[in-house]
């Protein structure tokens, strides 16, 4: 259990959680089609504390709590997540209104420094099955078509 602190930072009350092994939230900005931290997990009552421990249990070095009652899970920052304004991460934690658990689109981001945890091995690709033979990764192209006549 990690000890806590306040620290007054004029106009806001932020509670800081002094776990060792994690550094300062740094809020990052997300996107709901390309999550930043792209694991959810389940926290039955979500606080900094809940989050970065079922981030941590579950073998990933960054956690990021988000609009009041979501944890996100990850390795790195993806999906173009970038810094954010602190007083965008405005929205209480849903399991303890005396922290701050991000806001719409918005992650407060905790980094377990002590993790040694790294991203599994992408898949193997496969160069030859049979007489069948890898040609590569294609792009597929998608056609749109807004009408369409149908003629007599």
């Amino acid at each position: 259990m990690g000890v806590s602190r306040m620290l007054h930072v004029s106009p806001f009350l932020i509670h800081l959680v002094s776990w060792p092994p994690l550094t300062l939230p740094f809020p990052i900005s997300d996107n709901a089609g390309g999550r930043t931290l792209p694991f959810p997990v389940g926290v039955s009552s979500n606080t900094i504390e809940s989050c970065t421990s079922a981030c941590h249990n579950a073998g990933y070095n960054l956690a990021g709590t988000e609009y009041a009652a979501e944890c996100w899970c990850g390795y790195t920052i993806q999906a173009g997540g970038a810094p954010a304004p602190a007083t965008e991460c405005n929205m209480l934690c849903s399991g303890d209104n005396s922290e701050y658990c991000g806001g719409p689109n918005r992650l407060n981001v905790y980094k377990d420094t002590a993790s040694t945890s790294t991203p599994p091995a992408p898949p193997e690709v496969v160069a030859k099955v049979g007489p069948w033979v890898s040609q590569g990764c294609y792009m597929l192209v998608l056609f749109s078509f807004t009408s369409l006549a149908f003629l007599p």
